[in-house]
């Protein structure tokens, strides 16, 4: 950094509940927030969860949040190789990024099957992301700007099931989910008389073509676990997510590949004097 800077934020957050009768309960709040850089906002939020029935509850909810620019966002100036070059102080002073979130969600209880279900369906808009403003001139340096609007859309799943009077049992969870995202503001060069068209290609095809590989399409679990005689328990879970590219979206830096995760468990539980337990237990993990 080329000069110290010191940040005082703070943050203040207001919440209310009302129950009506036995069937609803609305839940609204706020949070108010200075983040020591010059910005105040505030982000609302309400939702309602409506009991069909004592076992089956539908949920809905609208949430906004912000995400401050950090130290070396805001004020970076720096010429390193840990980021792959020279960078300087954003153009235009950066502003937090904005999130509204909708969700719609569902918590099921067949007690007399032993399973329960769990679903959400969402979708998140975020406006103001802060996002390379990349210079392609060699006789300048990169650095930041609020230069995207992105969106996320997904479903997640989640089932359980229980037998043996509950000692055993399998969880099941499953999410897909898609991103996308457009110019929120242009940068710097966008326009620039000799390399605007290799700026505007340079964002259609690394950062905008290749966003919805920031998050992985498909991920999910499965885990049994086994009450066994004599205090032993055996349970193997198996974890899978898709190919997803978590540091940077460009094609100069390689994706994390899709992951696949296999663990098993054995375990022996004792029960020693004055109540006192104690477990001893082998993981295999590949």
């Amino acid at each position: 950094f080329a000069h110290p800077h010191t940040v005082n934020p703070w943050q203040l957050f207001v919440h209310d509940e009302w129950r009506w009768r036995d069937t609803a309960v609305f839940n609204v709040g706020t949070m108010l927030e200075n983040d020591g850089m010059g910005n105040h906002s505030h982000s609302p939020r309400a939702s309602v969860n409506y009991h069909i029935t004592p076992e089956h509850t539908v949920r809905v909810g609208v949430a906004t949040a912000t995400r401050s620019p950090v130290m070396s966002e805001a004020f970076i100036s720096a010429d390193n190789t840990i980021w792959g070059g020279a960078y300087v102080p954003p153009v235009v002073p950066l502003t937090p990024e904005r999130v509204v979130s909708r969700e719609i969600g569902y918590v099921g209880e067949f007690r007399q099957l032993g399973l329960s279900l769990e679903g959400r369906l969402y979708a998140e808009s975020v406006r103001n992301l802060i996002w390379w403003d990349k210079c392609l001139d060699a006789r300048c340096a990169d650095g930041f700007g609020n230069l995207l609007a992105a969106q996320y859309q997904g479903v997640e799943l989640t089932a359980k099931f229980r037998w043996d009077e509950g000692r055993s049992f399998v969880v099941a969870n499953y999410a897909r989910q898609r991103a996308s995202a457009t110019l929120d503001a242009l940068p710097t060069q966008y326009f620039h008389p000799d390399i605007g068209t290799e700026v505007q290609n340079f964002y259609a095809i690394e950062y905008l073509g290749l966003f919805p590989e920031s998050v992985p399409v498909n991920s999910g679990s499965v885990l049994v676990s086994l009450a066994l005689p004599h205090a032993w328990r055996l349970s193997t879970g198996y974890y899978f997510r898709d190919q997803v590219r978590v540091l940077d979206v460009s094609t100069d830096v390689t994706p994390e590949y899709a992951m696949h995760r296999f663990d098993v468990r054995l375990a022996k539980a004792f029960t020693l004097e004055r109540n006192r337990a104690a477990e001893l237990a082998l993981v295999v993990q590949n």
